[in-house]
């Protein structure tokens, strides 16, 4: 049997990259699948339906919990990328995991709006450092020319803990809330365990062969975490064959923001004509920051309904809810690295504009005729929409960024992007409670729709065409 045993891992470590199995890098991945297991399972389920069935809160009150959840996540992205940049990834994650451990044990306890708000708040507060580390960790534990590939494993363990949480929590809330709780709460401290056990930064310098090796922990030539502290927002635009791109981001950050970090600031031309230039970059992409708000918006406002409109107006349970879900995320998954491809080879605006102009009608169509079978037709559509929307949004932006400043911008895109998370979701519950159940799907329609013919219309390959005409003919 033990034979047998390492055969298999043999097997397996000769498919994957071999600094896959470094215990610090494993574990830091291992930790990014648990966090997000348990955020994934109390914002897209237990939450909204605990808020509104249990508690017996408006939908307003619940959605405003997760809005401030967001918020405090997206204000707290560049401290975090500091404390992981001064302090190293260990310390950073463990106090992130305890902090949410103790939020989940008084979230669990809460009966009033305000005790919700606040212990979510805090939540928020501790899945911050997670993002922030695992980048990081990328940048001191795997070569150079494997980063693209590390970004990958990343996508997966993400996407793993955040599809599996919602859908195994789904059978556990309704009349078992405090085992949902206490489930959670088990996964954040089982997290916290493996944290302390396994990252643990052996030395020695993997991130780039032939540079220097890093002054301090979780601060070195690969990347700074503070210039790519913003990862959620930024990260769920770069996956399928784009994923180059949010490496890049981090592996140019600390390149791309020197200006910032000298202590000299303004004082030296250079810094001068680096302000400049990034400020002119920041101006040929402007006309994009409506469209990276209120796409994310739209999408986020549907966040702490879903759940609620599947027992109360589908009438479904948590299992099915499951089941619902899973042919949404399975879609996706299967058709994120063939979709990379088509939008690297056709380009992006096909596939941007007609991903959203399919799931904005999916979505102006199905509040009209939610039967069962076309629940499950439409949300396997929609995550078909999103693998094309994903890499074809991420190339738009890529291909706007100077390459010498991919750290700096992708972290003002992040922070558009989060403010648009942070708002939706309390818009939508309001929506829900002053209008109807339909109220939040009309309006993510209506904005998606919106946003599709604008995207017909507007220069979004500007960038990359200018790229294509700067390369040397060979």
């Amino acid at each position: 049997m033990a034979t047998w045993t390492q055969r298999a891992v043999d097997r397996l470590k000769g498919w994957l990259e071999p600094e896959l199995f470094q215990p610090f890098l494993l574990g830091v991945f291992v930790s990014l699948s648990l966090s997000e297991f348990v955020r994934g399972a109390l914002t897209f389920s237990l939450l909204p339906t605990w808020g509104r069935t249990v508690l017996g809160f408006a939908v307003e009150w619940t959605a405003l919990a997760l809005s401030v959840h967001y918020l405090v996540d997206n204000a707290l992205r560049a401290p975090a990328g500091w404390l992981v940049d001064h302090v190293g990834e260990r310390p950073a994650i463990l106090a992130g995991f305890a902090i949410a451990l103790g939020s989940l044990v008084a979230m669990s306890q809460v009966h009033t709006v305000g005790g919700l708000i606040l212990s979510m708040a805090a939540y928020g507060m501790g899945a911050t450092p997670m993002w922030p580390s695992v980048v990081s960790a990328i940048g001191r534990a795997t070569p150079e020319h494997k980063r693209a590939a590390f970004m990958s494993y990343m996508y997966m363990f993400w996407l793993g803990g955040t599809g599996l949480g919602p859908v195994i929590i789904n059978f556990l809330t309704g009349r078992r809330d405090a085992l949902a709780f206490f489930v959670l709460a088990g996964v954040v401290a089982l997290g916290l365990v493996l944290a302390w056990a396994l990252v643990r930064w052996p030395g020695g310098n993997f991130a780039n062969e032939g540079q220097a090796a890093p002054v301090r922990p979780g601060r070195g030539p690969a990347g700074s975490a503070a210039s790519s502290a913003a990862a959620p927002a930024g990260l769920t635009a770069s996956v399928g064959s784009s994923a180059l791109t949010a490496s890049d981001a981090s592996a140019d950050a600390s390149a791309g923001s020197s200006a910032a970090a000298r202590p000299g600031g303004w004082r030296t031309p250079a810094d001068r004509r680096y302000w400049r230039s990034l400020w002119r970059n920041v101006r040929e992409v402007a006309f994009l920051f409506p469209g990276m708000f209120v796409q994310t918006f739209a999408v986020a406002s549907l966040i702490p309904i879903l759940s609620v409109y599947a027992r109360m107006v589908l009438g479904i349970s948590g299992a099915r809810y499951s089941t619902i879900l899973v042919a949404g995320g399975a879609l996706t998954v299967a058709l994120l690295i063939p979709a990379g491809r088509l939008v690297d080879r056709t380009g992006p605006r096909p596939f941007l504009v007609g991903g959203f102009l399919i799931a904005g009608g999916l979505l102006a169509v199905y509040p009209w005729f939610h039967t069962l079978p076309l629940t499950y037709v439409t949300v396997a559509l929609l995550g078909g929409c999103y693998a094309f929307i994903l890499p074809a949004w991420n190339a738009v932006l890529d291909h706007s960024i100077d390459p010498d400043k991919k750290g700096a911008l992708w972290g003002v895109f992040m922070t558009v992007e989060g403010l648009g998370s942070a708002a939706g979701p309390y818009v939508g519950g309001l929506m829900w409670d002053v209008f109807s159940p339909n109220a939040p799907f009309l309006a993510s329609a209506a904005v998606i729709l919106i946003m599709g013919v604008l995207y017909l219309f507007l220069p979004i390959t500007a960038g990359h065409a200018r790229r294509r005409a700067a390369r040397p003919h060979t």
